[in-house]
């Protein structure tokens, strides 16, 4: 009973911590013993495990390889959809980090095979594409999927005009930057990329 109550008041303190965002790392440490109180091979053990390893990701890329264990056990007993696809996008993340691009590509088909239009999954597998595989007309698509999801979020629209941009449409990529960021700074980073083509 008492190990019970512990789980459901650190369940508690964790969805406040969450609510009011708090940083990965005391995100982190309030995970932890959340992870030790719960079964792996229940839904509430193996999401209280996708959460710490989403947060170890973006506390500390360092603990890329402790995230992949916690995400092979979450894998391992998911019969959740929305569960498994978190999990794949997380561990496309940490294989990226890694430097395993093939099978974080993998990853991130897999999970978008569950949600074709998940923006952070394609924005990932986009930015990969273009980066590591020297695949510029995919990982466009895959921006344009991320971008048409959220269509206001910074870090996607800067990725997708860079890459219009190394794809030989600057001007349609300064018009998606001008949104975010306003004219002269759009095309300051236009200039810049262009720049960056252009030398040997």
């Amino acid at each position: 009973m008492t190990q019970s109550l512990d789980v459901g008041r650190l369940e508690r303190s964790l969805e406040w911590g969450l609510r009011n965002d708090l940083p990965s790392a005391e995100l982190v440490r309030m995970l932890r013993p959340l992870v030790k109180a719960t079964d792996g091979a229940t839904t509430s053990g193996a999401l209280a495990r996708l959460r710490l390893a989403e947060q170890l990701l973006l506390a500390d890329p360092r603990s890329a390889w402790e995230a992949l264990v916690l995400l092979r056990g979450v894998l391992d007993v998911s019969t959740n959809r929305e569960l498994t696809r978190r999990a794949l996008t997380a561990r496309g993340l940490a294989l990226t980090i890694m430097g395993h691009y093939r099978a974080a590509r993998a990853a991130y088909v897999r999970a978008l095979w569950i949600d074709p239009f998940e923006p952070v999954c394609a924005h990932n597998l986009g930015h990969l594409l273009i980066v590591k595989f020297g695949a510029l007309d995919a990982g466009i698509r895959w921006l344009e999927v991320a971008h048409q999801s959220l269509p206001d979020d910074a870090e996607i629209v800067a990725s997708l005009a860079h890459a219009l941009t190394l794809s030989g449409a600057p001007e349609r990529a300064r018009r998606l930057l001008e949104r975010c960021v306003g004219p002269s700074s759009a095309q300051m980073h236009i200039d810049d990329w262009s720049k960056a083509l252009a030398r040997p």
